[in-house]
């Protein structure tokens, strides 16, 4: 093209983003600054699109950083591009507190969002920190709760089951003693630690249908 315009220069960057070439996005980038063309929002939103499809967390977060530098502020668009080039690396934790320095107040979306990647991931800490935000956000989400019951469920919680067990056994004492069939029933005999002696329960189960057989 004999003249190249900051129209021009985005168009190239969006289609690379389109195809995730993160990288070839960026080198484009830093060949339209050599040319003294002003970089505009839709500018990094192309970067940031490329590096999200094309799994380059590091460079995105560069890109990011250097935005403001460019005198670019940061809109809602690119915090979410940010949000979820990080989440889908499986920088949930770094995702989150990237929505929480957000200078505008962030929608539900941005939590649902993080939450689905933080059960993608497995990441049962960041996503119960995301639930109580999304609860905050909107109390009548029901998806926060199910999200939650998902993650304690796939994480495996086993922990909280080994401590049920316990408690059921130390409600429930189990009595040592036998069972003797006496005149066609069934006798139970339990053992009375306070005199440490067998004695005969009133328990009498019939056993003259076993004898018919």
């Amino acid at each position: 093209m004999p003249v190249r315009n900051l129209v021009a220069w985005n168009s190239m960057i969006v289609g690379y983003a389109q195809h995730g070439l993160g990288k070839e996005a960026v080198e484009l980038f830093d060949r339209m600054e050599t040319k003294d063309t002003q970089p505009n929002d839709i500018t990094f939103i192309g970067i940031l699109s490329a590096c999200m499809h094309g799994g380059l967390a590091e460079l995105g977060y560069r890109s990011f950083e250097v935005m403001k530098t460019r005198g670019v502020m940061p809109r809602v668009e690119h915090y979410a591009c940010m949000v979820d080039l990080l989440a889908r690396a499986g920088q949930t934790k770094r995702a989150y507190e990237l929505i929480k320095s957000m200078p505008m107040d962030p929608n539900v979306i941005f939590w649902r969002s993080l939450l689905a990647r933080c059960k993608t991931h497995d990441d049962l800490e960041v996503g119960q920190l995301v639930v109580h935000q999304l609860r905050m956000a909107d109390p009548g989400d029901a998806s926060a709760r199910a999200m939650e019951s998902f993650l304690n469920a796939n994480v495996g919680l086993w922990i909280y089951k080994d401590k049920f067990r316990c408690k059921q056994k130390k409600a429930t004492k189990k009595v040592p003693g036998r069972k003797e069939a006496i005149g066609g029933r069934f006798s139970n005999y339990n053992k009375d630690q306070s005199i440490a002696r067998w004695k005969l329960e009133r328990n009498y189960y019939p056993t003259q249908g076993l004898r018919d057989k």
